[in-house]
């Protein structure tokens, strides 16, 4: 117990000495400097968790477009009775999937976010698959990669594969 507070006695005499402004000034340094570094990775985890749900958001709407150009085809005998419907997905359901995805990136400004945007988009059975991808890096480190091209290594890649069933109920 005694040399705990010889201890803290020596530690207090050297926060009273002139060394102790300069300990409390780097720590303060030090406390502030951390405090920036995870302010901005936190700034870089909210941005890219947002950029990732428009991109996501953009997907799904591709996916409602293409899964609105499914059309009914009637098999039937002739005698005004229909036999069977068919619900037949039309040839352009990838041009309509990628209009309203290339509308969605222009609405949402996702191009200046994002490098290398795709969009690709296929159907198996009844379902509508749109798969997006991305590099996203956050718009306060675009200035700083103009100047300095190697913090474009730091951007994320991103993917999101959105899948549609359309179900038919006739």
């Amino acid at each position: 117990m005694k040399t705990a507070q010889c201890s803290m006695k020596r530690f207090y005499q050297f926060l009273r000495g002139e060394d102790g402004y300069t300990v409390a000034l780097n720590l303060t340094f030090l406390f502030v400097t951390l405090g920036m570094v995870m302010l901005a990775i936190l700034m870089w985890f909210g941005t890219a968790m947002t950029a990732y749900a428009s991109l996501r958001n953009a997907a799904t709407s591709a996916a409602f477009a293409a899964q609105a150009q499914v059309s009914q085809q009637n098999s039937g005998s002739g005698t005004g009775f229909s036999t069977g419907v068919n619900w037949v997905l039309q040839n352009d359901y990838q041009s309509a999937a990628n209009t309203l995805f290339e509308t969605q990136v222009s609405n949402l400004h996702l191009d200046s976010a994002f490098t290398n945007l795709q969009c690709s988009t296929s159907s198996n059975g009844n379902q509508i698959i749109v798969t997006v991808t991305g590099s996203y890096l956050p718009l306060f480190l675009q200035k700083v990669s103009q100047r300095y091209p190697v913090i474009e290594a730091l951007s994320v890649p991103m993917k999101s594969t959105v899948s549609e069933e359309y179900k038919v109920v006739g």
